[in-house]
């Protein structure tokens, strides 16, 4: 997310900074007055940019690594229902073959009134 480094996004930050009350219990133990405060943060300014960048990359890279992670999550899913969904369809073709062959076979062996008897080799029918 892109942000402003002008002086007066640095001072309206660094004005919040210092109304946070452990900011201020801080400061108050330590003796520090506030303006003290304010003039060494204005000095300090680059360096405060600096290390503000340096931990908005850590956070992009962090979020990048995550989204990331999901997408190779979300793909892992993906494959393992693909594989699930085949073993499934493998296994009911297989099962049906199975019974379909039972079926054929009994019926084989049966001699049913209403089939035709065939004596005759089937080569000699074509």
């Amino acid at each position: 997310m892109p942000y402003e480094r002008t002086s007066q996004e640095f001072n309206e930050l660094a004005e919040e900074a210092l109304n946070n009350e452990e900011i201020q219990r801080g400061a108050k133990q330590a003796g520090l007055q506030r303006r003290f405060l304010q003039s060494e943060l204005a000095n300090k300014a680059p360096q405060v940019w600096g290390a503000a960048a340096s931990e908005i990359e850590a956070f992009n890279q962090l979020e990048y690594a995550l989204s990331q992670a999901r997408r190779v999550l979300s793909a892992l899913k993906g494959d393992a229902k693909l594989r699930q969904g085949r073993a499934t369809t493998t296994f009911r073709g297989i099962r049906w073959l199975a019974v379909a062959s039972g079926i054929l076979t009994v019926l084989g062996t049966i001699r049913l009134p209403f089939l035709p008897r065939c004596s005759a080799p089937t080569r000699q029918l074509l």
